[in-house]
């Protein structure tokens, strides 16, 4: 007899897998904001009459452009897991539907000897 995993092993390793990828991205966002931080540096000019207030001179950092790219492939990473998840999900439903039917099939296939020796 040859060994198959079950659909919700399947599954099971699949969230796993899920679960590690997410937190490996997870700690890659939170190592680059920490370096972020460190680096970022605010130009403002404040003007006499600005009571305080300073304008920021927004240009993007080089560090900022690589959180948006991690994100943005956490975000990608994390919809296909998704998806594959789902897909595992719904073959399970389906495997589950055909046993049943082959249980079913069997049992009035043994119902049927048993009454014809």
């Amino acid at each position: 007899m040859i060994y198959t995993p079950s659909n919700q092993e399947e599954v099971e390793r699949a969230e796993a897998a899920r679960k590690r990828k997410e937190d490996a991205s997870r700690d890659m966002v939170s190592e680059l904001l920490d370096v972020a931080s460190d680096v970022m540096v605010f130009q403002t000019s404040e003007p006499t009459s600005s009571r305080g207030k300073a304008t920021l001179i927004s240009e993007p950092e080089p560090v900022v452009l690589k959180l948006q790219e991690a994100l943005a492939q956490q975000m990608s990473v994390t919809d296909q897991l998704k998806e594959d998840v789902q897909e595992l999900k719904e073959n399970q439903k389906e495997a589950k539907r055909t046993q049943e039917e082959m249980n079913a099939k069997l049992d009035s296939i043994l119902a049927f000897l048993s009454k014809n020796p």
